[in-house]
């Protein structure tokens, strides 16, 4: 996932500098345009693959693959469509049976995605009823007394639908 968020860099870095330098339609004509294009879409085709099987077996009840999904659920890193994937992701784990110490990860997932999920959040905060734990619900109370004010609206918001 960080060679994914490394080439989503280097792709935007290299728009830039080459939109600068030879505005569009030349930048898109060019070999480096088509190089780092072609670098990126490599990269990410292949976790997306590995991503999309896990879905479908998620989607099937197979617990098997909750693992690498939340792996990737929990990366704070962000690349093209990395939040609709994260998305997809947290709505597919719904037909899988998880045990005490995947809940336990998702809790801590879902924490950390106070502070750095986009869009995403709606459907992760869609969880919380169902991993609601004194303990959770008091470290979201946390949360809202964050100094950062997104965590901190996110908290506020989450405690009063869920509390």
């Amino acid at each position: 996932m960080k060679e994914a968020e490394e080439a989503d860099r280097e792709f935007h870095q290299e728009w830039d500098a080459g939109v600068e330098a030879q505005g569009v339609q030349k930048y898109k004509q060019s070999s480096r345009y088509k190089s780092t294009l072609a670098r990126f879409s490599s990269v990410t085709r292949n976790l997306q693959e590995m991503v999309d099987s896990s879905i479908r077996k998620a989607q099937d009840g197979d617990s098997k693959s909750s693992v690498f999904l939340l792996a990737y659920m929990g990366y704070p890193g962000r690349f093209f469509r990395s939040g609709y994937t994260k998305a997809r992701i947290a709505r597919a784990l719904k037909r899988v049976s998880l045990d005490e110490g995947l809940k336990s990860l998702l809790r801590d997932i879902l924490l950390g995605s106070f502070s750095w999920a986009g869009g995403e959040f709606k459907v992760f905060r869609e969880w919380i009823p169902r991993l609601r734990t004194p303990e959770f619900m008091d470290r979201i109370k946390t949360l809202s007394q964050a100094e950062d004010a997104k965590t901190r609206r996110r908290a506020e918001q989450v405690i009063q639908r869920f509390l």
